[in-house]
């Protein structure tokens, strides 16, 4: 990036956009935004092609960044039964054949209402059905006792399209560290790849302005939140659950992400929170696909200007065809870029193309360690060791790409509040974004830091 570059975005940081627009209008409660136009305009396909194409420059050096890998890549937790309050089982968990979590015997149908007669046989149990709204098709829960070859010529027997919209009831994770790993978290803060010498120093590249002067309504899909933390005191948090058991879970992550995106809401805005979450562990939160089809059509129906997923999984053709869905009513979904290593696979959903993927840096700008990296990436931010509310303690320091995706949730929603226009508030993300690492746009901090 030259000189002349660089103090013309510093210039617009400070003065034009610094992450959140500063117009000086008074703060009213965040209304739902009316598209200026009914379909989506040209430009944002144009826009969303250029986000989401190949990176070879970082991608073409893998071999170097597992030379740097001192430690071992992340990797799935094993599978475990979770147990109701009462202590009895609720749900079993198993490793699927391609290496995912997902529940035992459990599938997934999203359909027309008459397609189920399909999957009519003795050995598949309706478990539960509901009516998505948002994605205009039933979600039916099954539970299935054949055997794989037999499973296999059911599913062969569906028409081609039914075959993609059924799939394994997989679990997804929330993206932080894992603290009870010592060392891990004491590397939390070491950089695995450095930005290189044309960065700019933390100084002065840290807006002036973190607060949006516009209130917004985010939507987030996570843990319960500990609303009545005084991190919440400007803004209105509502939650839903959508667990159907009487579940264990904890509110530490989605207080933690909550507290993040208020940080940076002006007063008034409204942040709607779907808690899909069940606590697997102390520091491990999963979601099953189900549930995460439930709040996210809940959270579309709110009329949101944006969707925080701090999670991540396998690829499933179910998820896609939903935030697609979802991406057609104008609400952009931003996900953690997922904490599985550098040479790990694409994380999902935040590899989709209708999708926002977010990595984390440190304070001095670098890498975090244990952050996916590949073409998918579009955007970093601060993410390792940083301050958030606490649902026990006032604050505690978090790491992860899942807290590094809230800020970007709350600059997309402050710019799209300021413009009314999804085009140009991802251009402006874009504009506003700092040149790190790569020259261009690269695989690992995407176009570049907003702090």
């Amino acid at each position: 990036m030259t000189n002349v570059t660089f103090l013309a975005i510093f210039l617009m940081l400070i003065t034009a956009f610094n992450c959140y627009g500063q117009i000086a209008i008074p703060s009213q409660v965040a209304r739902p935004i009316t598209p200026i136009i009914e379909k989506l305009p040209g430009e944002l396909s144009r826009i969303r092609e250029t986000v989401k194409t190949p990176v070879d420059t970082t991608l073409a050096n893998a071999s170097s960044l597992l030379d740097k890998a001192s430690d071992p890549l992340y990797a799935l937790p094993d599978a475990i039964t979770i147990k109701q309050s009462n202590g009895t089982a609720a749900l079993k968990e198993i490793k699927t054949p391609d290496g995912f979590l997902a529940i035992e015997k459990e599938w997934v149908l999203v359909a027309k209402e008459a397609d189920i007669k399909a999957l009519s046989d003795p050995d598949i149990q309706v478990v539960e059905k509901h009516y998505l709204q948002a994605i205009g098709q039933w979600m039916y829960t099954l539970r299935i006792t054949a055997n794989l070859e037999k499973l296999s010529a059911i599913r062969d027997s569906l028409p081609a399209e039914l075959q993609q919209q059924l799939t394994r009831n997989y679990v997804y994770l929330s993206q932080t560290s894992n603290p009870v790993d010592t060392s891990r978290r004491q590397m939390d803060s070491a950089p695995l790849l450095t930005s290189s010498s044309h960065s700019p120093s933390a100084e002065l590249a840290k807006p002036d302005v973190k607060t949006c002067s516009l209130a917004s309504r985010v939507g987030m899909i996570d843990t319960p939140i500990f609303e009545s933390h005084e991190a919440f005191a400007h803004i209105d948090v509502t939650q839903k659950n959508f667990l159907s058991k009487p579940l264990t879970n904890n509110t530490v992550h989605g207080t933690a992400v909550a507290g993040i995106l208020a940080q940076r809401l002006a007063s008034n805005s409204l942040i709607f929170n779907a808690s899909v979450f069940y606590e697997r562990s102390q520091v491990s939160q999963g979601a099953t696909l189900a549930n995460l089809l439930e709040g996210l059509n809940y959270l579309a129906e709110q009329n949101v200007d944006a969707i925080n997923m701090s999670l991540s999984g396998p690829e499933n053709e179910v998820l896609r065809l939903a935030l697609a869905s979802i991406d057609k009513q104008d609400i952009q979904v931003i996900a953690a870029a997922g904490n599985n290593g550098p040479a790990a696979p694409a994380a999902y959903p935040a590899a989709y193309l209708s999708t926002i993927a977010v990595t984390a840096v440190d304070s001095e700008h670098q890498i975090y360690r244990w952050a996916n990296q590949g073409s998918y990436i579009d955007f970093s931010a601060p993410g390792v060791s940083v301050e958030t509310a606490h649902p026990t303690l006032r604050t505690s320091r978090e790491s992860g790409t899942s807290m590094a995706a809230p800020i970007i949730t709350a600059c997309y929603a402050c710019a799209l509040r300021h413009r009314a226009h999804r085009g140009e508030a991802l251009t402006s993300l874009i504009e506003a974004s700092i040149d790190m690492g790569e020259e261009g746009r690269d695989a690992v901090f995407g176009y570049g830091l907003l702090p």
